[in-house]
């Protein structure tokens, strides 16, 4: 793996001198702090010349904070920020937020943050990064990739959080916010066209009904009518996709003390985007790889067909001594996908792959009201999930001589998790505090299985298992302005044992445990001018959930140990009124310490296909984790109706799998969007291009016995969106 442990440690050096003497300058004597002002207000703008900077109130701790007081490392971006940058939907998310990798594997979500983030999409097995609409848990990884309608922030919170929140994640929490209903009518819409014939529409409708009742509604459409690349093997089009959603509130509010908010969703999610070999690979047919990045050769044109809903209710209770909060939700998940996984014009395996997901959550929060000196939290999670196959079907030309013309594998597998959990901080002086958190788990694993053949039955059988843990949070900050904020934290994470949908007869495989340490610091200086947050941590993960080589099969199995260190840091400056600048910045170094029996694939050439045997994987490059990551952006306002934006992600190049042959290279996506307002804020109009350099990404690549295979991303895109605003 590549090193710059030199760079790293000078780096992380100065973030934590920078944090000691900004510390030590407020606390000097009275006449420097009175020349450090004269100096700042002598070389400042003007007060007509330079803007405030917006802090974000987030709710990373399960209430309502600013940004700048949460001891935690959080990104918060609001919607106007992300529109502007052309971040559509939670995979782009990658795009303004450093330290976090969001690929998309045959439909599902695979969020990576820090380095820490599961790459096995089988149904059942739950992301390390949890994904959460209103406070209401995702349980499905296809759930956690969407696009964006009627939200009013994202916050991404990176590291274990399991004190807090209900469902424990050891990479983090991906929380997305969407706007209660107004009383007031509130009406919005957009219409776009963009390139490969793709037309948007959205659609938002808000008002009070009643004096104590409000209610909202919001959809969203995307159409893509021509692919990014061509099929040579059917001769249609390669990379296409549709995506319609639809999402209602009712918030009813009886006294001034209760409020109470139904929320139901519904989408449906299709495309065709296959997978394809790649430049350095044969196919099984001899065929080399479409000399194109975005052409593919199937045998048939593969689907992939999504629809789910969810359904949720909110109950908020003030007490005299306490606030309470229930989040009750049932969720569903139906999934068909056809993918050719050969990826050459014959019928060599072809699967159907039939997933079907049900989940209920409850989860209670007590916690202590804005007055109390001391801030506290206790909560119970429960969730039931049914989750897995109905049919994971093969056949092809891979099974001649075995007697069998196609296998069939149905598992489900069910979860009942309880959990509880806890938080108190308490002040040390005024510039002290200490808060300790606590959260105890237990995961009941049940797997009812089928495997079937045209020979008929294979085998079936139930299996279970429970998995217990208790994941600790302690947490130091010490203030010694109200513009700065410094601390160290310890958390522990904990990812449940699981059993294997695709391969049910393998052994259970246990959970995942993180221990994690981090030094944070955020300062708003200059009068509210520059906002700067950086932390730098160390992971220590053990038991990683990784897929293995064993006996000729890959299978999912405990085989790493992981270790991981890093530094990340956001920064934002008002530099006038017209003129704002973002910036971000990560560094990370991750390795296995130790992984025998790693997936080691050798490439065939110039024969067709790849071996793939067990090899030792220590000191390798952790999966999906860039050592660097560098976005930079502004925002110059022309006038208050007419604005240009632009963001640049660097992000360096990584490994797709532990053995670290198939590599990513670096790229840089840059997107660009000139918004027109009408001086009565009722029209509008946005020109946008995302991807503006053309860049060829792979949003997933692997290695697979027929040949290296990736899933492209997409290319130059570029549109015009109408808008009409009623308010």
């Amino acid at each position: 793996m590549k090193s710059f442990t030199p760079q790293f440690a000078s780096a992380i050096a100065l973030c934590m001198w920078a944090g000691s003497a900004i510390a030590q300058s407020v606390e000097g004597s009275a006449e420097l702090q009175d020349t450090k002002a004269r100096d700042m207000e002598a070389a400042a703008p003007s007060e007509d010349s330079v803007a405030r900077l917006e802090i974000v109130t987030v709710t990373a701790q399960r209430r309502e904070q600013s940004l700048q007081d949460v001891p935690v490392t959080v990104s918060a971006v609001t919607a106007d920020t992300l529109e502007k940058q052309g971040i559509s939907d939670t995979a782009s998310l990658a795009n303004t937020i450093v330290g976090l990798n969001f690929n998309n594997t045959a439909g599902a979500g695979v969020p990576v943050i820090r380095g820490i983030g599961s790459t096995n999409v089988v149904l059942g097995d739950e992301s390390s990064v949890a994904t959460y609409v209103d406070g209401v848990y995702r349980p499905f990884r296809a759930g956690n990739i969407f696009s964006f309608n009627n939200i009013e922030r994202v916050e991404v919170l990176k590291g274990p959080q399991g004190a807090l929140f209900g469902r424990n994640s050891t990479g983090g929490v991906v929380q997305v916010i969407t706007n209660n209903p107004s009383d007031e009518l509130t009406f919005r819409a957009n219409l776009g066209y963009a390139t490969y014939d793709t037309t948007t529409g959205s659609l938002y409708v808000s008002g009070g009904l009643t004096d104590k009742l409000a209610a909202d509604f919001a959809v969203y459409s995307r159409k893509q009518s021509k692919g990014w690349g061509d099929n040579l093997g059917t001769g249609g089009d390669a990379y296409l996709g549709d995506e319609t959603s639809l999402r209602s509130k009712l918030r009813w509010e009886p006294t001034d003390r209760t409020s109470v908010t139904f929320a139901g969703e519904y989408s449906e999610y299709k495309d065709s985007i296959p997978y394809r070999l790649t430049g350095n690979s044969v196919g099984l047919d001899g065929q080399p790889a479409p000399s194109d990045f975005y052409n593919v050769t199937t045998t048939y044109a593969p689907e992939m067909q999504i629809d789910q809903s969810a359904f949720s209710a909110t109950i908020e209770h003030e007490l005299v001594w306490a606030n309470f909060k229930s989040i009750t939700s049932y969720q569903t998940y139906n999934g068909l996908n056809t993918p050719d996984n050969d990826v050459t014009t014959l019928p060599i395996l072809n699967a159907y792959l039939a997933s079907t997901g049900e989940a209920v959550t409850q989860e209670f929060q007590l916690f202590s009201p804005d007055s109390s000196a001391v801030d506290w939290i206790i909560g119970g999670f429960y969730m039931n999930a049914d989750a897995g196959n109905e049919s994971v079907r093969l056949s092809g030309l891979a099974f001649a001589g075995s007697g069998i013309d196609f296998s069939d594998t149905r598992a489900i597998q069910t979860t009942n998790s309880y959990s509880a959990f806890g938080q108190v901080g308490v002040p040390l002086g005024e510039k002290w505090k200490v808060t300790g958190g606590l959260r105890y788990t237990s995961d009941e694993q049940e797997l009812d299985f089928v495997l079937d053949s045209n020979l008929g039955l294979l085998g079936s059988g139930t299996r279970s298992k429970t998995f217990e843990n208790i994941s600790p949070r302690i947490v130091l900050e010490y203030t010694p302005t109200e513009d700065i904020l410094l601390f160290a934290s310890y958390n522990g994470g904990f990812k449940s044992g699981l059993f294997n949908t695709v391969e049910p007869t393998r052994p259970v495989v246990r959970p995942e445990e993180l221990q994690a340490y981090e030094l944070g610091m955020k300062s708003t200086l200059f009068d509210r001018r520059m906002i700067f947050n950086g932390a730098a941590y160390f992971y220590d993960y053990e038991d990683l959930q990784v897929l293995q080589v064993v006996a000729a099969s890959t299978v999912l199995l405990n085989a790493a140990t992981v270790e991981i260190y890093g530094l990340d840091a956001d920064v934002e400056f008002a530099v006038t009124d017209k003129l704002v600048l973002r910036g971000g910045l990560s560094l990370i170094e991750g390795e296995y310490s130790s992984f025998g029996s790693a997936p080691t694939s050798v490439s065939n050439m110039p024969s067709p296909g790849n071996t793939i045997l067990p090899g030792d994987a220590a000191g390798n490059q952790t999966a999906r984790t860039p050592e660097y990551q560098l976005i930079v952006g502004g925002t110059y306002d022309f006038s208050d109706q007419l604005s240009f934006s632009v963001n640049l992600n660097h992000t360096d190049s990584y490994a797709w799998e532990a053995d670290n042959r198939l590599e990513e290279p670096s790229h840089d996506i840059l997107n660009a969007t000139l918004n027109w307002t009408s001086p009565d804020s009722r029209y509008g109009v946005s020109v946008w291009g995302k991807n503006l350099l053309d860049e060829e990404v792979n949003v997933f690549a692997t290695a697979l016995p027929f040949g290296d295979i990736a899933q492209a991303g997409a290319p130059l895109t570029a549109g015009i969106t109408l808008k009409y605003n009623y308010n």
